[in-house]
Formats: structure tokens, sequence, C-alpha cells
């Protein structure tokens, strides 16, 4: 998921927006986080972009925070539609195009 918002601001691509948000987890989960050292704040928002992601809700979102990324409305719509993730989309149309040109990516 390199070309995720999250990973994207994680590998510091881009700056951080994060906002404090009061939770409950399973215990369970959290002793694991807590006992490996691991980044609660990380985990949280990788496995929420996925989710949304899953569920078709993140396409747009993440269309409209990257600026490079300029979609017609109505092709936009379609890949919300067909619940497909927008980067997977794009790479996959730039790869097409860039091997009709013969280029090898």
């Amino acid at each position: 998921m390199p070309s995720s918002m999250v990973m994207r601001r994680l590998t510091g691509l881009e700056p951080k927006q994060r906002v404090p948000a009061k939770i409950r987890l399973e215990s369970e989960l959290y002793d694991i986080v807590r006992v490996n050292c691991l980044s609660l704040s990380d985990l949280a928002n990788i496995g929420m972009e996925k989710e949304l992601m899953k569920l078709g809700y993140l396409p747009e979102v993440v269309v409209r925070v990257d600026p490079a990324i300029l979609l017609d409305p109505e092709i936009l719509a379609a890949i919300q539609e067909q619940r497909l993730n927008v980067s997977t989309v794009v790479n996959l149309g730039a790869r097409m195009v860039l091997k009709e040109k013969g280029v090898n990516v």
C-alpha cells in the first residue's frame, strides 16, 4: 500500500494531519501492541484506511487531498461505485498507456 495516504504520511512524503480521538480497544489487541512496542496511532490509521478503502469510502478523500490526481467526475463515480482503489486504477491505467508507448515498467 505504498501509494496510500497513510503510508505517504508515515514515510514522511506528506505531513501527518492527525487529530486526537478517544477509542476503546479489545484488551488482547492492545496487549500485543504494547508488548511489541508498536505505534498504536500508526496501526489504527493503517487499519482504518484499509477498511475504509474496502468499503469504498476513501477514494474520494484520496483524490481530494492529492492535487496531482485530477479525475473526471464520471470516472471517479464509476471507480467509487465499483468500490475500487483510485491509486490502483490510476496506476494500472498509467501502465497500460506506457506499455502502448513501448515503455516497460
